[in-house]
């Protein structure tokens, strides 16, 4: 039932002690928070899904990763969000990933593109 009505997502919200940011401002949109627990549901369920779908998958993996770091950060279930995000890398095929991380360092500068090439274990193209 928490989960349905939106209580489950608005608790760990509202609960001074999971809280590691203060969070009061979000008291007027309780409703829209509330009202996002089945979204959060219905993406966990369609991950099922499109984690098999090569063109969904990195989406998908890249929202749920961004939704668990948000977790990690705002809450005090630093350990489940970052257990999630771990696990979700394990989705991601090693090419997709490389290039991101490549395009990502590269973007960042010359000085950056170094930890690329340490980080690949190969050389990259620079971007700049």
């Amino acid at each position: 039932p928490g989960w349905r009505n939106g209580d489950a997502l608005w608790s760990t919200v509202a609960t001074p002690q999971l809280q590691t940011i203060a969070m009061e401002w979000l008291l007027p949109f309780a409703d829209a928070i509330r009202s996002m627990a089945p979204v959060v549901v219905l993406v966990e369920i369609l991950f099922i899904v499109a984690v098999w779908t090569t063109a969904l998958r990195l989406p998908v993996v890249l929202i749920l990763m961004t939704m668990h770091l948000g977790i990690a950060v705002g809450t005090k279930l630093h350990f489940f969000g970052l257990l999630m995000m771990f696990a979700l890398v394990i989705f991601v095929r090693q090419e997709p990933l490389e290039r991101m991380l490549e395009k990502v360092f590269c973007s960042l500068g010359r000085r950056y593109a170094n930890w690329a090439k340490v980080a690949l274990g190969r050389s990259v193209r620079s971007h700049l």
